[in-house]
């Protein structure tokens, strides 16, 4: 939970070009029988209705939207103080993840389902994504 709230902090201070949910509370540190839990604050908002993206203003905005995001993203990713208080990925984990879906979730899928599976993780490998 304290690596959360640092993580969260972390992303609130930084101008990634929208809000941060920000830590207000926090409670039940290891070693003690109280459950833990984090409060945080609310961003205003409503979610867009099912119909929204068939509006092309709305789906260019949406847009823009997330290449603010993954910009903001991008450039924290750069800063050492930033780095030092967000989770590090292990290395491979992509690797891994097709691993565990063709192992653990081939089986329960349909022909089909494994053909469109399997497509989607060629076009993950395809990104060429760092391993980590």
């Amino acid at each position: 939970m304290p690596e959360r709230a640092a993580a969260l902090h972390a992303l609130a201070d930084l101008d990634l070009g929208f809000r941060a949910p920000e830590p207000l509370r926090q409670r039940g540190a290891h070693g003690t029988d109280e459950a833990p839990f984090l409060v945080l604050d609310r961003i205003p908002g409503e979610p867009l209705e099912a119909d929204a993206l068939d509006d092309s203003h709305v789906v260019d905005t949406v847009a823009a939207q997330y290449a603010t995001l993954l910009s903001g993203l991008a450039r924290a990713g750069t800063d050492e103080t930033v780095r030092a208080v967000l989770p590090q990925a292990p290395e491979g984990r992509w690797r891994l993840f097709a691993e565990n879906v063709r192992v653990e979730l081939f089986p329960l899928m349909s022909d089909n389902g494994r053909f469109r599976a399997e497509r989607e993780l060629a076009a993950l490998d395809s990104l060429g994504l760092p391993d980590t």
